[in-house]
């Protein structure tokens, strides 16, 4: 059985600090609110990727909360020195702890090194001795696994200028998050008054600033001089389960340490992944090459010096290698993944693998190519050479490419039933006509990812009724847009994203919701907000609950629950507005907007 480091992340998990160290991701409301965006100018180390299992068996996870989730990852993939691909599981759950907003469990490595799996993925790269198990544990089984709150307080907006009042931004938390899947935690539990043993096993970052010393390492945790190299770590007089060691010292003007610092406040928006997590690296030995019969020399990529993109000569000396996901042996697996290997050009695939080129025109747009957070491709460049003094030097040379943008991935999220009919009406008059005596007409919210690079996009919607599409533009940064249905006709949508480079198409889907009928949701607006609802399969012994949300600011207003199909709620000194009442009946969720 695997060996596993619980990462309770939250306060509710007093029981666990007799055997592990608590730390998390809070939301803390007395944090001041930070917005920090990353610098334009950055260099982009390695070739690590992120592969993420969404763990959806009740469709919570929406596209717009993937696209998200996986732009953090391309945040942290530019500051990770090269390890064989990370995998990540991420799901929703309940948690109880209001203050919580993430948990994370993560798993032990069953090799040398002995410690968390992601710095034994890094381990495998830099030391000539490590033997990895077998294929499945380095690409399948998920290194982490994270779970976000199911609370309705998350913003996932790319974009930190427009994140909602009153909401923690998604891509803040998961940077967080990320940050201790791969091993930024100390995994310690207190015993006694003044002791602070390390768990067995221990994670990697623990073992080098912890000793076995548990006396010792109580007075380090309490220190106020905890660091890693000249970046200060929470360690304050009183020791905290949830943040001592386990991140950087509250300091929010220190930006290169604010992306792990205790606490998010709402509205609070980071982008930037400091220096200080080099210091991290380096501290916990992921630099410590072997000595061998060649030196390293690694040159990162900067995005100040990006390859133009050149039009594609589709098939023109293409070099193909198996896709990791496809390698039948575990040393053709290793192969395709290592850092340093034969000499050529190299670009890297999503999944993690190197494909080798020949000509920049040789890389084609439907191809599934790796990019960084502003979309660009990323490429490699290995040689050997000998020095003036005859030893044998390996060199690696990231670049970065700019390229078309990728192809675009969109499903539904949810609808509500659109009570306010002369908005669409007035939309669309040119090309339909509408009957609300015989329709019932919906605002169908619609998720979209792989927007990295992309800076428009195309929605054309086709309804069965209507032959003409219906065209018009999505917000790139949103993750989401909102298409107008008719319930009594199907729609197809096809998503188009464009770039200077040029444009990708996705597959169009159809949304197909006549037969989603279990529920009818009828809502009349007074004082008093008078709902009832209607099906087959409704009764006054269902457990249903409700929650009252604001448009202007994504709010909730109200919740509670309901002890009738039938009823009316109190909204009289709710300010004026536009809102959307939701009711979850027995875990699914139907809603409808009004106006106030």
């Amino acid at each position: 059985m695997r060996k596993t480091f619980f990462i309770c992340m939250c306060m509710f998990c007093t029981i666990l600090n007799a055997q592990n160290n608590s730390t998390g991701i809070f939301a803390l409301d007395d944090t001041p609110m930070t917005i920090l965006e990353k610098p334009n100018m950055r260099s982009i180390v390695g070739g690590t990727i992120i592969n993420v299992d969404y763990d959806d068996g009740d469709g919570k996870i929406t596209n717009t909360m993937k696209g998200a989730f996986e732009h953090a990852c391309r945040l942290w993939e530019e500051k990770i020195p090269t390890t064989y691909p990370i995998r990540l599981s991420v799901k929703l759950s309940d948690i109880p702890e209001q203050q919580c907003l993430a948990t994370v469990n993560i798993n032990c490595s069953d090799t040398y090194s002995g410690y968390d799996k992601v710095y034994d993925k890094r381990f495998g790269q830099i030391k000539s001795h490590w033997t990895c198990p077998s294929i499945e544990y380095i690409r399948d089984e998920p290194d982490a696994i994270i779970t976000f709150t199911s609370r309705n307080v998350f913003d996932y907006n790319i974009n930190g200028s427009e994140i909602a009042d009153g909401k923690y931004d998604f891509v803040t938390v998961a940077i967080q998050a990320i940050g201790k899947a791969i091993g930024f935690m100390c995994t310690a539990a207190k015993t006694g008054e003044q002791g602070l043993e390390k768990s067995v096993p221990c994670n990697r970052f623990t073992s080098v600033i912890l000793s076995n010393d548990a006396i010792k390492n109580y007075q380090y945790a309490t220190s106020g001089n905890a660091s890693i190299k000249q970046w200060k770590l929470y360690s304050p007089t009183d020791f905290d389960n949830r943040f001592s060691l386990s991140y950087f010292q509250d300091d929010p003007a220190n930006q290169e340490t604010l992306f792990m610092q205790p606490g998010i406040a709402k509205g609070s928006v980071i982008r930037h992944i400091g220096k200080s997590i080099d210091d991290f690296f380096d501290k916990c030995g992921w630099n410590d090459y072997d000595d061998a019969a060649y030196s390293r020399k690694i040159t990162p990529a900067s995005t100040g010096n990006v390859i133009p993109f050149q039009d594609t000569q589709t098939g023109y000396g293409h070099k193909t290698v198996t896709n990791a996901s496809d390698a039948d042996g575990l040393d053709e697996y290793i192969s395709n993944l290592a850092e340093f290997g034969k000499q050529g050009k190299f670009v890297l695939m999503r999944d993690g693998a190197w494909k080798e080129f020949d000509s920049y025109g040789d890389l084609s747009k439907e191809e599934d190519y790796a990019r960084t957070s502003d979309g660009y491709v990323r490429l490699k460049h290995v040689y050997y050479s000998h020095d003036p003094n005859g030893y044998y030097n390996g060199h690696v040379d990231y670049q970065l490419y700019d390229f078309p943008p990728q192809v675009p991935e969109a499903s539904m999220n949810s609808y509500t039933r659109n009570t306010e009919f002369n908005s669409p009406q007035e939309i669309r008059a040119q090309s339909r006509s509408f009957n609300t005596v015989d329709h019932e007409y919906l605002d169908v919210e619609i998720g979209f990812k792989n927007t990295e690079g992309c800076k428009e996009i195309l929605v054309e919607q086709t309804d069965s009724d209507y032959p003409v599409p219906f065209t018009y533009i999505a917000d790139v940064n949103q993750g989401y847009f909102t298409a107008f249905m008719d319930r009594k006709y199907t729609s197809t949508f096809k998503l188009t994203y464009y770039n200077e480079n040029g444009r990708n198409e996705g597959e169009p889907f159809t949304i197909d919701l006549r037969n989603d009928l279990s529920c009818v949701l009828e809502l009349t607006v007074d004082n008093d907000l008078k709902y009832n609802l209607k099906g087959d399969k409704i009764s006054e012994n269902d457990n249903i609950s409700y929650t009252l949300t604001s448009i202007a600011n994504h709010a909730i207003i109200r919740s509670g629950n309901l002890r009738e199909t039938k009823g009316s709620i109190d909204i009289s000194e709710i300010p004026k507005g536009i809102y959307i009442f939701t009711v979850n009946i027995n875990g699914k969720k139907y809603s409808s907007k009004f106006i106030r």
